[in-house]
């Protein structure tokens, strides 16, 4: 009889073998995850220390969470895009760091990022 073991992070059942045993950044216990949450977890840890490099945080809050997951929801961003035009609005544009917050991040200011990232790409190139 196969050994199946829950996933820590959608709680599903799976065979010990589709499971990853993985412990976060700052964990002490390994916990299992299926192939969907450990990628998951894995890229809110990405995007958790880089909005902390950003901002200078320990830890990013609700209102970051509650945003990353609008700007998810509603425009489709990834992470990846999400701190990239971070990343552009704060070191390109040299905006102030006035809220730790997501706010700037919306069509407009992505597409900027976008075509600031072309002309780059074709600069080097």
């Amino acid at each position: 009889m196969a050994k199946t073991l829950m996933c820590y992070g959608c709680r599903e059942k799976f065979l010990k073998e589709e499971l990853v045993a993985y412990a976060g950044t700052n964990a002490k216990i390994a916990h299992n995850y299926c192939k969907n949450c450990l990628a998951e977890k894995q890229a809110r840890e990405r995007f958790s220390i880089q909005v902390c490099k950003i901002f200078g945080l320990k830890s990013p809050g609700p209102r970051i969470w509650t945003e990353r997951k609008r700007l998810i929801d509603t425009f489709g961003y990834t992470d990846d895009i999400i701190i990239d035009c971070l990343e552009y609005i704060y070191k390109v544009e040299k905006k102030k760091k006035l809220v730790e917050s997501l706010c700037l991040v919306n069509p407009v200011t992505v597409e900027h990022m976008r075509t600031y990232k072309k002309r780059i790409e074709n600069f080097i190139i």
